[in-house]
């Protein structure tokens, strides 16, 4: 895994311990009205991190994607 995907995956699961410190309950996650369905692959730590968030760990997922996308660029995405 190069530097930037694992700057991705700390950014990931730093964003959920977060999340969780700030106990979700007062957070206000928008439930999106179109949700186009995909399959991904996962390290299984990255998976496990989300999936200890909690029944909605797949909508944390998306959130945390979205969050990220607002901070960074996708112009050197890894290929």
């Amino acid at each position: 895994m190069d530097n930037e995907m694992q700057q991705f995956c700390d950014d990931l699961l730093e964003s959920v311990r977060q999340m969780n410190a700030n106990e979700r309950a007062s957070e206000t996650i928008v439930k999106e009205t179109r949700k186009v369905s995909t399959m991904m692959e996962f390290d299984d730590d990255v998976l496990d991190a989300f999936r200890k968030t909690g029944s909605d760990w797949q909508n944390q997922i998306n959130h945390v994607l979205k969050q990220w996308l607002q901070t960074h660029s996708m112009e050197h995405s890894v290929s």
